[in-house]
């Protein structure tokens, strides 16, 4: 079996947890070979993943930064996964049994694209725009 998880055990709120639900094996749906065994996460694990995910949105460091600082850290994300991109290949093929031209290209080299492209919109974006509808009305109609 090989083994293409980075993270075996699930990573909840900064911490590794161990095990509560027992583990997962990974197959290749071309082959049906394993290709990884991982602990499976709990649903107290994906409890705790909620709301330390909602806590880190609304009261982390995130909700903080300023627009430049976010495309700062998207485009560390971005270059972090294209340094990596052998390894992201290699998972989704294992995973998905895509053919690798449609993993290298669709899946993998296009979605960092996105990415990039994306981060750059949101740094042209203009800071102040005019809308005559004002922000905290609904935007439905009466009837």
């Amino acid at each position: 079996m090989t083994d293409l998880v980075a993270a075996p055990r699930p990573f909840v709120d900064g911490q590794w947890r161990s095990a509560e639900a027992g583990t997962l094996v990974v197959r290749s749906p071309s082959t049906t070979e394993p290709v990884a065994e991982v602990e499976a996460a709990s649903p107290a694990h994906i409890e705790q993943a909620i709301v330390a995910a909602r806590r880190a949105f609304d009261a982390g460091p995130w909700p903080g930064l300023d627009p430049a600082e976010r495309i700062a850290a998207v485009l560390r994300l971005a270059n972090a996964l294209d340094a990596r991109s052998d390894v992201l290949v290699e998972t989704v093929i294992a995973e998905a049994g895509c053919p690798r031209v449609l993993t290298e290209t669709a899946q993998v080299d296009m979605a960092l694209q996105s990415v990039r492209h994306l981060a750059d919109l949101y740094g042209r974006r203009p800071t102040w725009e005019h809308n005559e509808v004002p922000l905290a009305d609904p935007l439905v109609g009466s009837r």
